[in-house]
């Protein structure tokens, strides 16, 4: 399948519920240039799908988007990534058939990257993920529907990462490698957790813009 904006079977979901503990501060609303991390990733998600939803806290302050998004609302205080995944999906309509997820704390992930990301689902696969080196990144991935009963099941064991969610389905890996045609730094790939993490990567996109 390929990537395109008014493909109604595709949808971006960004995530920002974290606690942000290491960070000091919520990371969706950090300034990067003149946005905030959260509308940078939205925007970049835009270039991929027309159809955005933000998962957040309750309680969140909301940046001002200038694109068309669905906010939604953690299902319960800091309920995880699995949680909120399904969440995301919920709030999608049955048409959506695969999501595009990422995270507010990867301020540089690159429409390229993400639309050679979406033009390898299919049907075959439940999860599509990057997997750089050993590490298979769950915030650069696409899901597809079918993995809800299964993301499910693991809410009620009381399960809620990602990387489980990952184990149990039919998951395709695709090496970060195969990603350096449009992202040759692999930049997409990194996140921040820390004060220092944000200062160098805002070092980063100064570098790059020039």
């Amino acid at each position: 399948m390929s990537s395109d904006a008014t493909d109604t079977s595709l949808a971006g979901i960004a995530l920002c519920g974290g606690q942000s503990r290491r960070m000091g501060r919520p990371k969706y609303s950090l300034a990067f240039g003149s946005e905030t991390t959260l509308q940078r990733v939205v925007r970049s998600i835009s270039q991929v799908t027309g159809r955005i939803v933000v998962v957040g806290m309750e309680g969140i302050d909301w940046p001002e988007f200038t694109l068309p998004v669905t906010t939604s609302i953690d299902p319960s205080p800091y309920p995880g990534p699995l949680a909120a995944l399904v969440q995301g999906f919920e709030t999608l309509p049955d048409s959506v058939s695969h999501v595009l997820l990422t995270a507010c704390d990867f301020p540089l992930i690159s429409p390229g990257f993400l639309k050679k990301l979406v033009e390898q689902r299919n049907p075959r696969d439940d999860i599509i993920v990057v997997q750089e080196e050993t590490f298979p990144q769950p915030f650069a991935a696409v899901y597809q529907r079918s993995i809800l009963p299964i993301a499910k099941s693991l809410l009620d064991k009381e399960e809620r990462s990602l990387q489980a969610l990952l184990k149990q389905c039919r998951t395709r890996f695709v090496p970060a490698e195969e990603f350096r045609d449009v992202d040759p730094m692999l930049h997409s790939l990194r996140n921040m957790n820390t004060m220092q993490d944000y200062q160098e990567l805002l070092r980063v996109a100064a570098g790059a813009d020039q």
